[in-house]
């Protein structure tokens, strides 16, 4: 976090959606630290429990699909937060 801040970079620590306690641990973790928490994971893993074939079958990582739903959750939050650099210019 403090490499971050002396650059003038955010940390935004990213969330895979799963299992449960890492989940809890990532976002507790951006809290302590003072980084920012981004859910992309958590919110594609709600897309999958939905019906959506988010992962590959009897294996935890994700389909072409999945891949393009947390890219563009990802793409979301990079905007919210002001761009790729945030709001400030680098020096």
């Amino acid at each position: 976090k403090r490499l971050c801040d002396g650059i003038g970079a955010r940390l935004v620590l990213f969330d895979i959606g799963y299992p449960r306690a890492f989940t809890a641990a990532i976002e507790g973790l951006a809290r302590d630290v003072g980084a920012e928490y981004d859910p992309a994971g958590r919110d594609v893993l709600a897309r999958a429990l939905a019906g959506r074939s988010i992962y590959l079958p009897d294996d935890g990582h994700w389909t072409p699909e999945g891949n393009d739903d947390v890219a563009a959750e990802l793409a979301r939050s990079v905007a919210q937060l002001g761009g790729p650099t945030g709001s400030q210019e680098r020096p």
